[in-house]
């Protein structure tokens, strides 16, 4: 993830922004969005908690379950 926004998001903005453009940032559900990774966050961490550091396959499959079902909701709440 470090990756990611560091080079995938860093590099074509400096990009961008070395050519005099502006990069406009929409803010309008910025705060759902940073409570649902405050909630995600602690969530996966106390799992792994009481799972003693281990996820198994039903773990695992519940996680990437709760992946989509965020993707689906971000995808319809910005089409709204």
């Amino acid at each position: 993830n470090i990756f990611d926004i560091l080079i995938g998001l860093g590099l074509p903005w400096i990009f961008i922004a070395s050519q005099g453009y502006s990069i406009p940032v929409v803010t309008e559900n910025l705060n759902s969005s940073i409570i649902l990774l405050f909630a995600t966050v602690i969530s996966v961490l106390s799992f792994l908690i009481i799972k003693k550091w281990q996820i198994g396959r039903f773990a695992g499959v519940g996680l990437i379950f709760l992946y989509l079902a965020y993707l689906v909701w971000s995808i319809f709440e910005a089409y709204n």
